[in-house]
């Protein structure tokens, strides 16, 4: 899309109302501050119990390896 130079507020939200309905724009949907919080609250948990099981060693070669499901594991460890 190239830039465009608006001469007025009119012109502006004539033109962000034709691109919302062409579907140009989308709606950003964002967690809130608590929900942020609780997810890492969870995640801390999970990595003190894996590295108290694990060891250092074990610990430092599951944190090399990647994606971590930290749900399921906070459901097998019984975290809330």
């Amino acid at each position: 899309m190239r830039e465009q130079k608006f001469k007025s507020k009119k012109q502006f939200f004539w033109k962000f109302n034709q691109l919302k309905k062409n579907v140009v724009i989308k709606p950003c949907l964002q967690p809130d501050g608590e929900w942020i919080r609780e997810r890492n609250r969870i995640e801390l948990a999970v990595s003190a119990r894996v590295r108290w099981e694990l060891g250092l060693e074990g610990w430092n070669k599951w944190m090399e390896c990647g994606y971590k499901d930290i749900g399921h594991l906070a459901e097998a460890y019984g975290i809330r």
